[in-house]
C-alpha cells in the first residue's frame, strides 16, 4: 500500500471536468404535512416530468491529495396514481464538496504509469435544497368539494440543510485505454434531514491524452424525512445506466 510513491507516477497536477447522464427509472413516496403520494415511474416516464437537470464532477489533484465538488439538480412536474388525482412537483438541488486520498495498492508492468489498482477515500459535505409541493386536485367535482370544505388544495414546502459525507473511488487498469471504475459513498448518518447511499460501476476508455468516456450502471437511495423545522418526507429510490465524458488538462 503506498500514497508516496503514487504521487510520483500515478497522479500528478491536473483537474478533471466530467459531465454525465444518469437515466433511472425511480420510486419512492413524497408527503408534507400528513398528505402523501406514492410514485413509480420508468425511464420514458421520469423524462416526460423532467422540466430541466444537470449534473457534473470536478477534480482537482494535487499529488496523492485531491479536492471534489460535484452537483446535480433537477425540476420535475408531472402526475402521479394516488386516491386521487395529484400533481407533484419537485425540485432537487445536491452540492457536495470535500477532500480525498489516493493509494495504489499493486503495480505491473502493462501500463505508461505502472500501477493497476487505485483505491481513494473521500470525505465531505453536502447541501441540500428540496422544494415540494402537492396538489390534490386540478378541477372537477372534488376540487368544488375541496374548496367549499375550506381544505388547502396545495401543501408545499422549501426546505435547506447540509450532511457529511464519506464515500470511496476504486480504479482497475486493465491496460493504457481501458479501466473499470467503482464509486461508494454515504451522507446523512443521522446528522442532517436526509440519508443518502449510491454505489456506481462503470467501464472506461482512454479516448486520447485528455479525452475519455465513460458508460455503467449507478443505484442510489434518497431518505429525508421530517423532524425538527422540516416538513417534507422524500424517499427516492433509483437505478439505471449512467454515461459520461471527462476532459483532464
Amino acid at each position: 500500500l503506498s500514497s508516496s510513491s503514487a504521487a510520483s507516477d500515478v497522479y500528478k497536477r491536473q483537474v478533471l471536468v466530467a459531465p454525465y447522464l444518469y437515466a433511472p427509472s425511480v420510486s419512492g413516496n413524497a408527503g408534507i404535512e400528513g398528505v402523501s403520494a406514492n410514485f413509480d415511474y420508468s425511464v420514458e416516464e421520469l423524462a416526460s416530468g423532467l422540466n430541466a437537470g444537470g449534473m457534473g464532477y470536478l477534480q482537482w489533484q494535487r499529488g496523492v491529495d485531491f479536492y471534489y465538488i460535484e452537483g446535480l439538480g433537477l425540476r420535475y412536474k408531472d402526475r402521479i396514481s394516488a386516491f386521487l388525482d395529484r400533481l407533484l412537483n419537485v425540485e432537487l438541488g445536491l452540492f457536495e464538496i470535500g477532500y480525498g486520498r489516493n493509494y495504489c495498492l499493486f503495480r505491473v508492468e502493462h501500463t505508461d504509469q505502472n500501477c493497476s489498482f487505485i483505491v481513494s477515500p473521500y470525505a465531505g459535505l453536502r447541501h441540500t435544497r428540496l422544494d415540494l409541493s402537492i396538489r390534490l386536485n386540478e378541477g372537477g367535482l372534488e376540487g368544488v368539494l375541496l374548496a367549499l370544505s375550506g381544505f388547502p388544495d396545495v401543501y408545499q414546502a422549501e426546505e435547506r440543510w447540509f450532511d457529511p459525507v464519506i464515500g470511496i473511488f476504486t480504479q482497475y487498469k486493465f491496460n493504457n485505454h481501458f479501466s473499470f471504475y467503482t464509486k461508494l459513498d454515504a451522507a446523512g448518518f443521522g446528522v442532517g434531514y436526509s440519508d443518502y447511499w449510491n454505489v456506481m460501476a462503470v467501464m472506461n476508455l482512454q479516448a486520447t491524452s485528455r479525452w475519455s468516456v465513460a458508460a455503467g450502471y449507478r443505484k442510489a437511495n434518497f431518505d429525508a424525512a421530517p423532524g425538527g423545522g422540516n416538513k417534507i418526507k422524500l424517499k427516492l429510490k433509483g437505478e439505471g445506466p449512467v454515461v459520461g465524458l471527462t476532459y483532464t488538462f
